[in-house]
């Protein structure tokens, strides 16, 4: 194996995940003791005063350390008054190796306190208005849509901005219509699915594409295809 394969060969394992990781309900206040519970509160009474209501906790659960365990974290959910808009509301609190990954690949020592909305859509493509940065490192795959707005940016502001979002990423193909939702299950199951799809794609490419690896390993085309190609030998050995 390449050098350089070997090196970023960790990230790309963990960016692909476990198969086992899986959504559940949770009471976050009980499981979730030294969160900011207040900062929660706050972001879902703004989200409901937009006319969202709460849908609850929900956090992954696997043989393994999942995404809530290493960021310490879980998910608020809630949805927009018409059903095609999830609401996610987390806080992160990442241990140090964590926050270094973070680091690399977003440019930010931490996620901290973020808010998203996401619509799902009948081709299996979703879209998200998040108040986190892109990746400096990582490109948005090509079934998704993320859309910036700033930290700043209002509950009301961001739900308009993803409407708008909405309805652009609808105009590009005929017939693609986003899937209405009723429920935390429905919601978290849509997320997982979406997951599911984008680890795919990953580990098709090796853990990161031919442009991504040049970013990362700081190398040519030519040899980010080389890398890429042990990178995918390694991810299809397990």
């Amino acid at each position: 194996m390449d050098p350089r394969a070997k090196a970023i060969l960790p990230q790309c394992r963990q960016l692909i995940g476990q198969a086992d990781h899986r959504p559940a309900a949770c009471d976050g206040k009980q499981l979730y003791p030294k969160q900011d519970h207040r900062w929660y509160a706050e972001q879902q009474q703004a989200f409901e005063d937009a006319g969202c209501h709460l849908l609850g906790d929900y956090h992954f659960v696997g043989s393994t350390p999942t995404a809530s365990d290493q960021m310490r974290c879980f998910i608020r959910a809630l949805l927009t008054p018409d059903g095609l808009a999830g609401i996610a509301v987390y806080h992160t609190k990442p241990p140090l190796w964590q926050k270094l990954l973070l680091l690399l690949f977003t440019g930010q020592w931490r996620l901290s306190k973020v808010r998203e909305c996401q619509s799902f859509f009948s081709d299996g493509t979703s879209v998200t208005t998040t108040i986190v940065a892109p990746s400096s490192l990582l490109d948005t795959p090509p079934h998704e849509s993320r859309l910036f707005v700033p930290p700043q940016t209002s509950v009301a502001d961001q739900l308009e901005a993803h409407r708008r979002h909405v309805e652009d990423w609808c105009s590009r193909s005929a017939g693609r219509t986003p899937r209405r939702m009723e429920s935390l299950e429905e919601l978290y199951t849509a997320e997982f699915n979406l997951q599911r799809v984008t680890q795919g794609f990953r580990k098709k490419h090796g853990g990161m594409t031919v442009p991504e690896i040049a970013r990362m390993a700081n190398c040519s085309k030519a040899d980010a295809e080389i890398i890429q190609a042990d990178l995918i030998v390694a991810l299809q050995a397990g």
